[in-house]
């Protein structure tokens, strides 16, 4: 009998105009959104979801990132103040600050209120490399020798960042780091500054960019620590810096969708749990 074949093929073909759907019609989004944050609260700590729905729906207009994206960043920051993982939370590619936001509220909840470090050229994407084989929207058609000038996608400035964690938010800015540059030029001063990292976040898109954000910051990720890789199955440059990365140490790690409705790794973003027992702060 031959084997059965995949339902994740097919429920993708399914949710795929839903999906459609969604990113095109700001209500229906916002009403999976508010589901998607209420569903996804723990069951202990239920009692928190109005207060889960009301930041996300708030940084919600500051970020790229959708439902399944925002709570997974949320709910990994919750599960890192519950265990007192060690570290920073640190972001490279933030755009107008919607994910840094989400991490600044739990870092300023924090026992040992643990500093938030974001990390963007706020110029945009820079040239892709040639192992960038396809940009989504063709970003930089014809551009592919990797040079540090930006193509005019993706830009915001550090005054919509600001904008939003301290003026919206109420952040206190003493906690969070904002480094403007080329992550080439940033991140190898940068990381014995910023110690242990408890959850990096990579939406560095490009193969050159991921890859210098792997090269500077994977070691300071604590280990039982997270990482989240924005870009892993949308862009094939991405891909392909991470999968060199940990082929080139023998690292081997388990990758997780973020949107569990991908039943064929084609849509979400990845993420995992840095192996060994981590170290806690003990609070």
């Amino acid at each position: 009998m031959p084997p059965m074949p995949s339902l994740g093929p097919l429920i993708n073909r399914v949710l795929r105009p839903l999906r459609g759907y969604y990113n095109r019609t700001p209500g229906f989004e916002r009403i999976v959104n508010r589901a998607i944050w209420s569903v996804t609260v723990p069951w202990p700590d239920l009692a928190s979801a109005g207060e889960k729905v009301r930041l996300l729906a708030t940084v919600r207009p500051w970020t790229m990132v959708h439902g399944w994206g925002l709570s997974k960043i949320y709910e990994l920051c919750r599960e890192i103040e519950r265990r007192g993982i060690l570290g920073a939370y640190a972001e490279c590619g933030v755009w107008k600050g919607g994910c840094g936001g989400v991490m600044g509220y739990w870092a300023a909840k924090s026992a040992s209120r643990r500093k938030v470090w974001l990390f963007d050229s706020f110029e945009g994407l820079p040239e892709p490399t040639p192992e960038d084989s396809t940009i989504p929207g063709e970003a930089g058609a014809g551009r592919r020798e990797g040079r540090l000038r930006p193509i005019g996608r993706f830009v915001a400035s550090v005054e919509d960042v600001h904008e939003l964690l301290f003026a919206t938010l109420g952040l206190d800015p003493a906690g969070i780091v904002i480094e403007k540059g080329w992550f080439q030029d940033t991140l190898p001063g940068a990381r014995s500054r910023i110690g242990p990292v408890a959850l990096l976040r990579l939406d560095s898109d490009l193969y050159a960019s991921t890859k210098c954000c792997l090269e500077n910051l994977y070691d300071n990720v604590v280990p039982g620590g997270y990482v989240i890789i924005d870009d892993y199955l949308g862009w094939p440059g991405c891909r392909q810096a991470v999968d060199e990365y940990f082929a080139s140490r023998g690292i081997e790690v388990t990758l997780r969708r973020v949107d569990p409705l991908d039943r064929n790794w084609a849509f979400s973003a990845v993420y995992f749990q840095k192996p060994g027992p981590a170290p806690a702060t003990g609070g």
